[in-house]
């Protein structure tokens, strides 16, 4: 009988402690969220892992209700996945943003300089042209 119970108490231990508390999974979440926040600051896309962390939430939310265990090691699991994306999320948002302030900085500096080498070679191209086309062409008097 106390090997039955030592048995089925070692069994039972292993799960208890792979399982986080709701409290606990909640302030993990909020750890995580604030994590994003700081992600989608650097211009990070934080879309599908705020959704993914919706998700995990709403199965706390769950597992608090109906006391769904299955919920909770799958909400854990999760919030472990989406703590992993945010170092990657958060390189992915600066070279986003380098990327943007080059062509921010780019494209009105090359609308310039085609200005400024259309003023200067313009003209003499525009009239070489035109008297190219025009070669052919005799003046008549009246």
């Amino acid at each position: 009988m106390r090997t039955n119970i030592a048995l089925l108490i070692l069994l039972i231990l292993p799960l208890a402690l792979t399982a986080l508390p709701e409290t606990e999974l909640k302030h993990r979440i909020y750890e995580v969220y604030r994590l994003l926040v700081e992600a989608e600051k650097e211009g990070a896309d934080t879309s599908s892992a705020a959704s993914m962390l919706d998700r995990a939430l709403q199965l706390v939310l769950k597992a608090e209700s109906r006391g769904d265990r299955a919920s909770l090691l799958e909400a854990e699991n999760i919030i472990s996945e989406v703590e992993s994306m945010i170092p990657r999320l958060i390189e992915e948002g600066r070279v986003r943003v380098i990327i943007r302030t080059t062509t921010l900085i780019a494209f009105p500096l090359t609308l310039l300089v085609a200005g400024v080498i259309t003023y200067i070679y313009g003209p003499k191209l525009l009239w070489r042209l035109w008297l190219r086309y025009r070669r052919e062409w005799k003046v008549r008097k009246r």
